[in-house]
């Protein structure tokens, strides 16, 4: 499942990318694009893609959450991996899962995401716990590492991102209602993995399971326009979970004055 929004050579190469790892099928949700994505997708004649262009850009939360149920609902595929237009999986990725599930220990598993130049994707990088209270914040600023799960080996996590999620339709259909459209981009996959992990939900990392984000990793947020977002939605968080939010009033402080300054 891809969503993607104006990124037309980015899509053309997550595309191939999932042809090569050898795909069942591949969803396309386009949203509302206006670089000719959607006349490109209506001229490819791969059978194993199935495209759906929505009327307006409903962000990734939206794109996501019609793509999710769109897939659950009109195909009968067991697992779906999910990624944004700028990813691409590495082609060990289906065989590399087909050995995990072997054990069968999970409904949702992420992968480990790196940069196109083999860096670790920081911002893709999945929770072991929250730095939710006041002290926790200040480690979190400190040393936020010990916060994020260990690259190097398969672990229990408390979030995931929707870039390299592995998830089962039994475990969408029982969570999708977690997932806010409204939230347009940013912290729509955390919020949804956070709940769905609140309600017992078992989410596991694996090194074995590798996709390429195709972003450039630097400090800051741009454009500006996306710190609104972070901001926005960060406040928004503790008003839907209240006091069950991954991220407490003092943490979100911390966060937005980092934002800011």
């Amino acid at each position: 499942l891809i969503v993607t929004f104006n990124r037309l050579e980015k899509l053309k190469k997550s595309i191939e990318a999932s042809i090569n790892a050898g795909f069942d099928s591949i969803f396309v949700i386009d949203n509302c694009s206006s670089d000719g994505t959607k006349e490109w997708l209506s001229a490819q004649n791969e059978m194993v893609l199935n495209c759906f262009f929505l009327d307006e850009n409903k962000g990734g939360s939206g794109g996501f959450n019609y793509g999710l149920k769109k897939t659950v609902s009109v195909s009968e595929n067991e697992w779906i991996f999910v990624f944004d237009d700028d990813a691409y999986v590495d082609i060990n990725i289906i065989s590399n899962f087909k050995n995990l599930q072997n054990e069968k220990k999970s409904q949702a598993y992420c992968s480990k995401v790196l940069d196109l130049q083999g860096k670790t994707c920081r911002m893709n990088v999945p929770f072991v716990r929250y730095p939710n209270g006041f002290l926790h914040s200040i480690r979190y600023l400190l040393s936020g590492d010990k916060y994020f799960c260990n690259l190097t080996s398969e672990q229990d996590v408390v979030s995931l991102s929707f870039v390299g999620a592995i998830l089962h339709r039994d475990f969408i259909s029982r969570n999708i209602s977690h997932l806010k459209e409204d939230l347009f981009i940013y912290f729509d996959d955390l919020y949804f993995s956070y709940t769905a992990n609140k309600n017992g939900e078992r989410i596991i990392f694996s090194p074995e399971l590798i996709i390429y984000h195709d972003v450039v990793t630097s400090k800051g947020v741009y454009p500006e326009w996306k710190v609104y977002y972070l901001v926005r939605n960060l406040i928004l968080g503790t008003n839907v979970y209240k006091d069950n939010s991954p991220f407490g009033w003092v943490s979100v402080l911390f966060r937005v004055f980092k934002y800011f300054t």
